[in-house]
C-alpha cells in the first residue's frame, strides 16, 4: 500500500486525457526544471570520536520557537539562533514542515546551521520524512493558510490569476478534443479560485526543484548511520532488511528525480500546470502512455520517465512501509519487536535505531524492544498535538532524553535507567507547563 490509497488536499482527479495528448506541441507556462545535484551526506557515518555529543530532533512541524527552545537547553543553539554546539553532530528526523506556521522558518534555521556547524567542527544532518515527501509531490493538505501567508506579496492576486487562467483554457482545450461541450469558464474559474490560494504559486516554486528550500530538500538522505546508531523518519521494515542505508538512499533520491523529471515532461507537453497536483500527473502519465500504445503498435514510445511514474505506487519514498512512512516500530507489540528487531539492526550494522512519525502518548521519548529503539517524536507542535519540545542525547553508550529544564537518563552501558531531576514517571513542572 501507498499514500496513494488516501484522501489528498486536491481531490478533483483529471478527466479522461486520451484526446489530450493531441495538443502536446501547446505550451504551458511554467519554470524550467534543472536537473538537481545531489550531495551525499554519508549515510553509513562513522565511529563518532569518544565524548563527542549527538542530539537528535524528531519532528517539529513548524514549531519554530518550540525547536529553538530545545535546542538551546540542549546547548547548540546560542540567544542570536546561530549554531553554538562546538564538534557536537544534530540530527533533525524530518518532518520539519507543514501543520505548524513556523515551517517555512524551521526549514530555514535548519539550513543555516547546517551551513555555521562545520565552522567549528560540528555537523547538521537534516533527513527527509513524509511531510516533506508530500511537499515534493505537490501535496498540499497540511500546508496551512498561515504557512502560504509568508509567500504574498503585491503580485500575488495576478500570479494567482494567470494560474487560474492557464487552468481554464487547458480544461476547455481537453473538453474541446473530446468533442464535448466545454464547462463555463465562470464554472472553472470559480473552481480554480476554491481550490487554489493566494501563495500556493509561489510556495510551490519554493518547494520545487529551482526553489531555495526545494533544492536543499533534494538533497536530503532519508537515513543516516553514526556509530552504532541508525536514524530513520518512519524505520527499516523487515521488506527492507538486507539492503544498505546506501541503497535505500540511492532509491529515495531516484524516486524523487524521476518525479521531477516526469512533471518537467509532462508541462513541456502542455499535459500540467505547475500547480497540479500527483493524481492530475498520473492521470495525464495514463493517457500518455494509451495514446503512445494505441501509435505505437508493438513498440514502447512511452518516456522513461512516464514508466517510472507510473510505478510510483511501488516507490520507497511513497510506500507505507518504506523508510519515511513505516510505523511498526511503535505499533509491534513487544514480542514482535524483540523477535524482528535483531536481524534488522544486523542487517543494518547498528545497535539502536531511532526513529520519529508517530507522536508518544506519553508525550516523553520511549524505548522499546530492550532498549533498541528510541521513538522521539513527542508532538513538538503544541497547538495540534499538545506535547512538548524535546531532544536525545547520545554520548559514549549514555542515552538522555532533554526536555526543557530536565533530562531523563534512558540507557547508560547497561546500568539501571536513572532521572537526573526527579521521577521518571513525573514530567515536571516544566514540561507540563510546555505542553498546555
Amino acid at each position: 500500500m501507498s499514500i496513494l490509497s488516501t484522501p489528498l488536499r486536491r481531490t478533483a482527479v483529471l478527466d479522461a486525457m486520451v484526446s489530450a495528448v493531441l495538443f502536446g506541441a501547446l505550451a504551458v507556462a511554467g519554470p524550467v526544471y534543472a536537473e538537481t545535484s545531489i550531495k551525499d551526506l554519508g549515510s553509513a557515518g562513522a565511529e563518532p570520536p569518544l565524548g563527542k555529543r549527538i542530539v537528535a530532533v524528531g519532528d517539529i512541524h513548524g514549531a519554530y520557537n518550540g525547536v529553538r527552545t530545545i535546542l538551546r537547553e540542549a546547548a547548540l543553539l546560542d540567544d542570536e539562533d546561530d549554531w553554538a554546539g562546538a564538534d557536537a553532530i544534530l540530527v533533525q528526523t524530518g518532518d520539519f514542515l507543514d501543520r505548524g506556521p513556523g515551517a517555512v522558518d524551521v526549514a530555514r534555521l535548519l539550513m543555516k546551521l547546517q551551513r555555521q556547524a562545520p565552522e567549528s567542527g560540528g555537523e547538521v544532518v537534516v533527513l527527509l520524512g513524509n511531510h516533506e515527501v508530500l511537499n515534493l509531490i505537490g501535496d498540499l493538505r497540511d500546508v496551512t493558510e498561515e504557512i502560504l501567508d509568508d509567500f504574498i506579496d503585491r503580485h500575488s492576486e495576478k500570479r494567482l490569476e494567470v494560474s487560474c487562467n492557464e487552468y481554464v483554457a487547458l480544461k476547455r482545450r481537453w473538453a474541446a478534443a473530446r468533442d464535448e461541450k466545454p464547462p463555463s469558464r465562470r464554472e472553472l474559474l470559480d473552481k480554480c479560485f476554491a481550490e487554489q490560494h493566494l501563495g500556493e504559486v509561489e510556495y510551490l516554486e519554493e518547494v520545487g526543484p529551482q526553489g531555495e528550500i526545494g533544492r536543499w530538500l533534494r538533497s536530503l538522505p532519508s537515513a543516516v548511520r553514526i556509530g552504532g546508531v541508525v536514524f530513520v523518519h518512519g524505520g527499516i521494515s523487515p521488506e527492507l532488511a538486507g539492503r544498505s542505508l546506501e541503497q535505500i538512499n540511492a532509491d529515495v533520491r531516484r524516486e524523487i528525480d524521476a518525479l521531477d523529471h516526469a512533471r518537467e515532461h509532462l508541462l513541456d507537453r502542455g499535459l500540467i500546470l505547475p500547480t497540479s497536483s500527483l493524481p492530475e500527473m498520473l492521470a495525464a502519465a495514463r493517457a500518455v502512455q494509451r495514446s503512445d500504445a494505441e501509435a505505437a503498435g508493438n513498440r514502447t514510445l512511452t518516456p522513461p520517465e512516464i514508466r517510472q511514474l507510473l510505478e510510483i505506487d511501488e516507490w520507497q519514498m511513497i510506500r507505507d512501509d518504506g523508510p519515511l512512512w513505516f510505523r511498526g516500530y511503535a505499533r509491534w507489540n513487544e514480542d514482535q519487536g524483540r523477535e524482528l528487531m535483531p536481524a534488522i539492526l544486523e542487517s543494518l550494522g547498528a545497535e539502536h535505531v531511532v526513529v520519529a512519525h508517530t507522536p508518544q502518548r506519553s508525550k516523553r521519548i520511549t524505548t522499546r524492544f530492550d532498549d533498541r529503539v528510541f521513538l522521539i517524536d513527542t508532538g513538538m507542535l503544541t497547538s495540534v498535538y499538545k506535547g512538548a519540545p524535546s531532544a536525545l542525547e547520545i554520548r559514549d553508550g549514555r542515552f538522555t532524553a532533554v526536555y526543557i529544564a530536565r533530562e531523563t537518563v534512558l540507557l547508560d552501558a547497561g546500568e539501571e535507567d536513572a532521572d537526573i531531576d526527579a521521577d521518571a514517571d513525573d514530567p515536571g513542572p516544566a514540561l507540563a507547563a510546555s505542553s498546555k
